[in-house]
């Protein structure tokens, strides 16, 4: 920036003096306004539906866990997937949940050309108090639901009080 400051002379009491460099003030102005935009933008965008993403379609999104009095559900959203796309698998305490999708096209010579493919894989951990014989999963419009039921010795019992 410096540079296409032209230098020219000055004159103070009659005689001539240089024009000193100019000060790194506008350098600085200029950079803490770009991180003041760069700031703006992120937090504008981030804060964004990820519906409006355009990468979003096909994304399996994070599973979000609820634990209810006699089970645990997990959801996840999956758009742009099928139910064959989507594989649930329990390995021990882990529950996994893979979406997988490609798509493919013949190209001019008519060999197959794959034009898209994606595969997400999300993990789960339970905790040791479950049934994982009686564990259901359903997908519907693009959200994936999972009952994990609790074993009985993981429900709340009641204790009776006794008065003295």
């Amino acid at each position: 920036m410096a540079s296409l400051i032209p230098w020219r002379s000055k004159r103070q009491n009659g005689r001539e003096m240089e024009r000193s460099q100019p000060s790194s003030a506008p350098k600085q102005a200029l950079a803490r306004l770009h991180d003041e935009f760069e700031t703006l933008f992120d937090q504008l965008f981030n804060g964004l539906p990820a519906v409006l993403d355009d990468d979003a379609v096909g994304q399996l999104r994070a599973p979000t866990v609820e634990e209810q009095e006699n089970e645990i559900v997990v959801r996840a959203e999956a758009p742009g997937f099928e139910p064959e796309d989507i594989d649930v698998e329990l390995n021990g305490r882990v529950l996994t949940i893979t979406a997988e999708s490609g798509e493919s096209h013949e190209d001019e010579e008519g060999d197959e050309v794959q034009q898209s493919y994606r595969v997400f894989v999300e993990e789960v951990v339970l905790p040791d108090y479950i049934k994982a014989d009686d564990i259901e999963a359903n997908f519907h419009n693009g959200l994936l639901e999972i009952h994990v039921p609790k074993s009985e010795a993981a429900k709340p019992k009641r204790i009776a009080l006794k008065s003295s």
